[in-house]
């Protein structure tokens, strides 16, 4: 679309225009009277929710909406983006013409029980690299082990794999109490128990190796470069485990 097709008489962004402009995206328009940069005191109540989806009106509105809302603002701008998350709990959700919206579970009384969303910021997934073929494998093997001590009724436990340097074949699949990965560390004075840090080692074989190559690593072109992805085709192409892990095994 052109630029100027989603801008008002007044040359800002138009919420409607925008999501004619864009059939595949939902448009969330949160008016708050403040931005702050304070998180103990970010949270804005009695805040108007709107959004929009393919249509020049709102199909969803919302009043006394409780927002969070974190950023830098200035009074010369009249729109900008945030990290925004949003409490509807205590408001009415209204369609475009201003009628709530019902549920069949709640209208035929299936449903008695209390609903909030939860809402979560895709960050490092939103920008993080493709997964090789040895992540999906691992992922894959993790998720289907976890759903497994599910059945079994076996709950603190954590889904683990083991021998993921040899072909997934070969992998190891278990569950590990959490309890045993807990040690006990001074928090606030008192000793409690929790899971210690992932550090980087510095006394590990990955990091000696680099500490051997540091310098050399600065300057020369040596660089491990498999190519592009692969997904299908032999094994020794597809399935290779990071360096990092094949170290712990040397």
């Amino acid at each position: 679309f052109k630029r100027n097709d989603i801008l008002d008489e007044r040359g800002e962004i138009s919420p409607p225009k925008l999501a004619l402009a864009n059939p595949n995206c939902k448009v969330h328009i949160y008016d708050v009277d403040h931005v702050s940069t304070n998180k103990n005191t970010d949270k804005v109540s009695g805040c108007k929710y709107e959004q929009y989806h393919n249509s020049d009106v709102p199909i969803i509105k919302a009043e006394n909406v409780t927002t969070r809302v974190q950023g830098t603002s200035s009074a010369s701008y009249g729109l900008a983006a945030f990290n925004i998350d949003a409490d509807f709990k205590k408001t009415t959700i209204c369609d475009g013409n201003g009628e709530p919206l019902t549920y069949e579970w709640d209208t035929e009384g299936k449903y008695t029980g209390k609903f909030s969303a939860l809402n979560h910021f895709f960050g490092y997934e939103g920008r993080c690299a493709a997964p090789s073929n040895f992540d999906a494998d691992y992922c894959y093997s993790l998720g289907y082990t976890a759903s497994y001590l599910l059945a079994q009724k076996k709950s603190g436990y954590m889904a683990s794999i083991r021998n993921i340097t040899k072909p997934s074949t070969e992998w190891i699949a278990g569950g590990v109490p959490i309890t045993m990965m807990m040690n006990m560390e001074k928090r606030s004075g008192k000793l409690k128990p929790v899971i210690q840090k992932a550090l980087v080692d510095l006394d590990g074989k990955a990091f000696k190796l680099l500490q051997d190559n540091r310098e050399a690593w600065a300057y020369e072109m040596n660089y491990v470069y498999p190519g592009p992805i692969q997904y299908f085709g032999p094994s020794s192409v597809c399935d290779n485990p990071p360096i990092s892990i094949k170290l712990l095994k040397e």
